[in-house]
């Protein structure tokens, strides 16, 4: 009896949807505490956060999202697909073709992979 596999399944080879998970949400974790750390001067002068991490789950990437607290203007910071995989937004809608790091490195290729901004240019 042959088992049928979908979309997400075939995705996660090398890594089970459970360490996935588990590791994707030390990532958010630690992205969060990074762009809070970068916005540090913001936040002493203001007294207020100056930008909010969130993610939006589609069929083969997640992309990540800072956005102003209170609403309003969002934009993309990255894309992951779903074997752990960071890439450079190309617009709103799609990644750029090239990986940039992976949430399975240590410290999840930030600072490396990562700036503050968003996701790295290929050197």
């Amino acid at each position: 009896m042959t088992k049928t596999v979908t979309k997400h399944e075939q995705a996660e080879v090398g890594h089970t949807r459970a360490e996935f998970e588990e590791r994707f949400a030390l990532f958010m974790d630690a992205l969060t505490a990074y762009i809070n750390e970068c916005d540090k001067e913001f936040l002493e002068k203001f007294n207020k956060i100056y930008r909010v991490v969130g993610y939006e789950r589609g069929i083969k990437f997640i992309r990540i999202v800072v956005m102003h607290p209170e609403g309003g203007q969002r934009s993309v910071y990255c894309f992951l697909d779903y074997q752990g995989n960071i890439y450079k937004s190309a617009s709103w809608r799609s990644p750029a073709k090239h990986i940039r790091g992976s949430i399975f490195e240590d410290h999840f290729s930030i600072g490396r992979a990562l700036g503050s901004y968003g996701a790295a240019y290929l050197r």
